[in-house]
């Protein structure tokens, strides 16, 4: 589990997720992937790395 500690000042929650994921490696279900696509793993309901994603906001309080 990532840790996602308190927020830097003057960091937004998107930019700590996208420190944390990189838009160009995300599956695109959570968040955007910068060319618009979506892998076919299912989503956080399947996937890992989307469950992951999705978990990091979650401490974040989005």
């Amino acid at each position: 589990m990532l840790d996602t500690g308190p927020l830097q000042s003057g960091m937004t929650a998107d930019d700590a997720l996208h420190k944390a994921f990189p838009a160009s490696q995300s599956h695109g279900h959570v968040q955007p992937h910068p060319l618009g696509h979506k892998a076919r793993c299912g989503g956080p309901a399947l996937c890992s790395q989307c469950q992951r994603e999705r978990d990091f906001l979650a401490g974040l309080g989005q």
